[in-house]
């Protein structure tokens, strides 16, 4: 024991994290904790405080010391998150079994990673210590982070870097408005107290209202820590200093705030649904937004991906920085480094070069996945540069999962495009009956259950189903009908190998959609409640060309009608694009009403009142969009008036016209276009 607090000492000099691993029988464990507790008293996470719904919590806070127990299983989106709570002399203490008891894919390979780096080793059972020897092995220089680059208080950056960003967060407010600041870095690199840092500084020379928002209040602990230590005040989540303010508020309530002059902070933005920062990035003429990317958390790379492009376009003048130089603990931190191996972190950016070989089509399995470190590296890799969300827990998943078939799109040595597919093998009868009468749910069976429950299909259940969980392919290759071809791939399996249904689900977009239509999917079911994490409406799509089931087109005609009659509702205030994608491609669900050219001439020439035909030009309007007879600039207003039945008000404001009778007047000539052009 006391060799191992002596070698806790020189870590915590070296301003490196340290890591334990302890092999024992309960009556040391339960005395080696106490110990550490009383080392580290300033504060401590051990597992059974965090379910695993709270762990997005501990982004931006900071403990000392965190206790695991990884004997039954290692959950790696827990290490990965506790991990960059740990300042540079913190420790991690994980209860371990021998290697030779863990069998899965993943877990060796996090045996093999550890054996190249230094952690302390403590196995009780066969009398084995390995500790790491600072004084000896002094490899993790002391990071510039603990000399001040400025001694100006406002400034009190501790390495250039974030010294850029406190000025350039400084200047969006005193700059121009409607130029925004996106930062980015891996966790511990001091993004947080950079935006305390200019919050005093703003707040000490301006009149200036700063809110500070994230996906939990939690996330900003460390904002408001350097702004009561700034202030010399207790900590609070709202602070005021002269004529400025400063406080907390939840994405939802800073949409709807509107006093001015405001700053607004997003912290930890890449775990805030996409719609909603949108929303924030409109709402506010001067933003910052900060967030962990390329870390293990695995939320920041769809914010890189779609929101990056949509303030791009938005707002040209948009400043992007990322910081690189850690500060919470040394460069070259070796726990840092092992995740980043473990993790496959390094590797984010997959291969642009463009090939000259032949494609070849390859189906493989975890195994050999797990015997592949190249070929993993960039199937993992693509996955993440592609999706919105990919966790660690993810790549434990493809290594692990035993019902899971990888599809493989190859050129040379070079992965172009790949995709998983986990196969849902039917239930037998007596579990079928209990899950159809809601007594039991089972885990995995995504699909399979969903749609048997939401169609009233009992026998749905007695199928088997191939769900295809991801697919991607590399951002310079994607006109080359790659997506394609391993969708054809995934139909010649599911004939071979007796699936009756194939099928999908992601959150709706219209470029996701057009893809799956145009290869032949079709739309089964729209979720009435927007996802968590991306802020949409999750939409469930069947392979129409796999026809082994008997019902298949009852489930579309279902969903035609359920689509239809709910974009006046649950779907009111959805954007258009995608609503009109789905309109483009569902076969109309109701005849046309007699006559109907008749009544619409007449509302048009005044003879009768708009509400008296509202119900006859949706029933025409579906139909002609769905005859490719309108496009999307031409009936935009007709899909926001006639179909979403969105006030006068609203359809004024959306296409800047004043009031009813203008903006009646602009619906008559969009309807008379499309009749036009039907005639």
């Amino acid at each position: 024991m006391k060799k191992i607090l002596e070698t806790l000492e020189q870590t915590q000099k070296a301003n490196i994290r340290n890591v334990i691993f302890v092999r024992s029988k309960d009556t040391f464990w339960v005395s080696f904790i106490e110990t550490l507790k009383k080392q580290f008293s300033k504060s401590f996470v051990q597992q059974e405080y965090y379910q695993k719904n709270q762990l997005n919590k501990l982004l931006g806070d900071e403990v000392d010391l965190v206790i695991l127990d990884f004997r039954l299983d290692i959950d790696i989106n827990l290490l990965s998150i506790c991990s960059g709570s740990i300042p540079g002399n913190g420790c991690i203490v994980i209860r371990i079994n021998h290697p030779c008891e863990y069998s899965d894919n993943f877990s060796k390979r996090f045996f093999l990673t550890l054996k190249k780096f230094k952690f302390n080793f403590l196995d009780l059972f066969e009398q084995k210590y390995q500790y790491f020897n600072i004084s000896k092995n002094n490899v993790y220089p002391r990071n510039l982070s603990n000399p001040v680059i400025s001694q100006n208080e406002c400034f009190q950056a501790k390495t250039e870097e974030q010294l850029y960003m406190v000025k350039q967060v400084i200047k969006v407010y005193e700059g121009r408005s409607k130029r925004p600041l996106i930062v980015t870095a891996s966790r511990g690199r001091g993004k947080s107290t950079g935006l305390a840092l200019a919050a005093f500084y703003l707040m000490s020379n301006h009149k200036v209202n700063i809110i500070v928002t994230s996906p939990h209040k939690n996330n900003v602990v460390a904002v408001f820590n350097k702004l009561a230590e700034l202030f010399r005040e207790c900590f609070n989540w709202k602070f005021e200093f002269q004529n400025s303010s400063i406080q907390y508020m939840s994405p939802e309530d800073a949409v709807k705030y509107n006093i001015r002059p405001c700053l607004l902070f997003v912290d930890e933005a890449a775990s805030i649904p996409i719609e909603i920062l949108k929303e924030l990035a409109l709402s506010f003429n001067r933003v910052v937004f900060s967030s962990t990317v390329h870390g293990y958390e695995g939320t920041g790379r769809g914010f890189e991906i779609k929101f990056k492009k949509f303030m791009k376009i938005k707002f040209p003048n948009c400043n992007f920085f990322e910081l690189h130089e850690p500060i919470r603990w040394s460069t070259d931190d070796p726990l840092e480094s092992w995740l980043d191996e473990l993790l496959l972190v390094n590797d984010i950016s997959p291969s642009n070069m463009i090939g000259t070989f032949n494609k070849k089509f390859l189906k493989v399995d975890n195994n050999y996945l797990s015997n592949n470190e190249n070929i993993l590296k960039q199937v993992f890799t693509l996955l993440v540069d592609s999706h919105y969300q990919t966790q660690p827990s993810d790549l434990k998943q493809l290594l692990n999962k035993g019902n899971l078939v990888v599809f493989l799109v190859m050129e040379g040595d070079t992965l172009l495009g790949c995709a998983l597919v986990e196969k849902e093998y039917n239930f037998s009868k007596e579990d079928s009956l209990n899950i159809f009468r809601g007594r039991k749910r089972t885990k995995g069976n995504l699909l399979q259950q969903s749609l048997s429950v939401y169609c009233n299909q009992f026998d749905l259940l007695l199928n088997n189903f191939g769900r295809i969980m991801r697919i991607a392919v590399l951002n310079n290759r994607r006109q080359e009908k790659i997506g394609s071809g391993l969708i054809n791939q995934i139909r010649k399996w599911a004939t071979i190998n007796a699936i009756d249904i194939v099928g999908t689900s992601f959150g709706i977009d219209s470029e996701l959609l057009n893809f799956w239509f145009s290869n032949n999917y079709k739309p089964v079911k729209l979720g009435i409640h927007k996802d968590a994490s991306s802020g949409l409406y999750s939409i469930v799509m069947l392979d129409s060309k796999i026809k082994r089931y008997d019902e298949f087109e009852r489930l579309f005609d279902l969903f035609n009608y359920s689509f239809v009659n709910s974009l006046s509702s649950t779907y009111k205030n959805e954007p258009i694009d995608y609503l009109y994608t789905i309109l483009l491609n569902i076969k109309l669900p109701f005849e046309s009403f007699p006559d109907e050219n008749t009544y619409i001439k007449k509302y048009l020439n005044g003879q009768m009142h708009y509400e008296f035909v509202e119900f006859i030009l949706k029933q025409w309007l579906i139909k002609v969009i769905y005859q490719k007879k309108a496009s999307l600039e031409n009936c935009s207003i007709l899909i926001l008036k006639i179909i979403q039945s969105k006030d006068w008000t609203i359809c004024a404001k959306k296409n800047n016209l004043n009031g009813r009778r203008e903006t009646e007047k602009f619906l008559k000539q969009k309807i008379s276009i499309l009749l036009n052009q039907k005639n």
